[in-house]
This record gives structure tokens, C-alpha cells and sequence, in this order.
């Protein structure tokens, strides 16, 4: 069996919360979830179903050549994410789930993405999904041993409450905080943070850009949020 460190539920735990409130970076918890599986690469990524792509956002193990190869074409090809699209939330599974691995070794994404970077299955967890876009917690590895990375797999959903957890008290009552607007960033969210009327206090750069780039939300010349959906408007009131 490949050998492991020890990290675990208890020492990542205290890293999602340490990240959350500032004493330490998702970074640190990243780097450290990377140490449990051999040749590992950890990603906190998001993909959009609809779009047929997405991004590994923050890495660790995952150097910058192998990281520009999937935002750019390897994320369109992604063998493991028609299923990862509709897997329940907050499960952790392993690859074999989501693909059998005597069907991945024939796709262009293992051939060319996986072993360039030394790695042959993996382990995820889906965090949140909404509208289409999920946002999930990944590490590929070199292990086949599917006992090994069950073990992991069974890790990542005990981690998954944590991190849903942190992500839902960034999003509703730390938008105007920097870590909350850098980790937003970071997964390509864009966060707004509105006071009554509608008038927004604040945002993150992913927000901006989505103003910027017509995504069908907008700001009106008095400072007030609008969009172009029906639905959001009238749940914005």
C-alpha cells in the first residue's frame, strides 16, 4: 500500500477553520491534504456542466506547465466530470465511481494529461453545486490500489460538512472580507455583497469582471444591482 503522512481529519479540520478565519492560507490546508497519496496533485477546481469546462484554481503539487494544459483544453475533455456533474454533494468517491479505469486508460485526457504529470486515478468530493457550476475538491495520485484510495475518498467526505460550512459563512456573512473575497476569486465566483435597496457595498474581482463583461447582471446609475434575469430580480426584491 503507498505510504501516507499523517494528516488527518483532525489536523485538516483545523486548517479549513485556520484558512476561514485568517490564521493560516487554503494554501497550507491544500499543500498539507496533498502529503496523503503518492505523486499527488491537490486542486480546489470549479466546472461549469453547461459549458463543458472549468479550472483547477488553487493547487498544490501541480507545476505551472501542467496547470495551463487543463484550464486551457484539458478541462473541455475531462472524462470524470459528466458523472462528478450529478454525484451527490459532499460524497467523496474515487475515480473508478465516476469512470472505470480500464475506459479512462483509452481517453485522450490519461494519455496525454494524466501521465505527463505522473498521475493515473483519483480521488474527489463535489462542495457545492448550483446553477450548473459545482465546485469540488480533487487529487489526482499515482495509486490504482482502489482499498488506499477509499480511504482517502471516505476522508474527503468527512471533510466535506467542514468545507461547505466555510464556504456558507464566507458567502453570507464575510462578503466583505478579504479572505472571503480572495477564495471566491480564486474559484472564478463572483461575489457581491448588497445593503437594502440594492445598493451594493462591495465586491470581489471575479464580480467585477462579470459587470465588466455583460453576464447579465449590471449596475444602475444610482449604485443599485440589476439583472437581465427575471428570477433574480424578483428574488433580489
Amino acid at each position: 500500500m503507498p505510504a501516507t503522512t499523517h494528516a488527518n481529519l483532525e489536523s485538516l479540520t483545523d486548517l479549513v477553520y485556520g484558512a476561514l478565519f485568517g490564521e493560516t492560507d487554503w494554501q497550507d490546508f491544500l499543500d498539507t491534504l496533498n502529503t496523503r497519496m503518492p505523486d499527488a496533485k491537490t486542486t480546489l477546481f470549479y466546472h461549469d456542466s453547461v459549458a463543458g469546462a472549468g479550472a483547477f484554481s488553487l493547487c498544490s503539487g501541480l507545476d505551472d506547465t501542467g496547470l495551463e494544459g487543463y484550464n486551457r483544453y484539458y478541462c473541455t475533455i475531462n472524462p470524470w466530470m459528466p458523472k462528478a456533474a450529478v454525484r451527490p454533494v459532499g460524497l467523496g468517491v474515487i475515480a473508478d465511481q465516476m469512470l472505470p479505469h480500464a475506459e479512462l486508460v483509452k481517453t485522450e485526457f490519461y494519455n496525454d494529461f494524466m501521465r505527463s504529470i505522473g498521475c493515473r486515478s483519483s480521488v474527489g468530493v463535489t462542495i457545492l453545486r448550483e446553477n450548473n457550476r459545482s465546485f469540488n475538491l480533487s487529487t489526482l495520485t499515482s495509486s490504482t490500489d482502489t482499498g488506499f484510495n477509499r480511504v482517502n475518498a471516505d476522508l474527503l467526505t468527512r471533510l466535506a460538512p467542514h468545507l461547505q460550512r466555510a464556504f456558507d459563512f464566507i458567502r453570507r456573512d464575510k462578503a466583505g472580507n478579504e479572505t472571503g473575497r480572495s477564495l471566491f476569486d480564486a474559484i472564478g465566483v463572483g461575489l457581491i455583497y448588497i445593503s437594502e435597496g440594492r445598493q451594493i457595498r462591495s465586491m470581489n474581482l471575479a464580480a467585477q469582471q462579470m459587470l465588466a463583461t455583460d453576464a447579465g447582471i449590471s449596475v444602475t446609475p444610482t449604485g443599485r444591482l440589476s439583472s437581465s434575469d427575471r428570477d433574480l430580480r424578483e428574488h433580489l426584491g
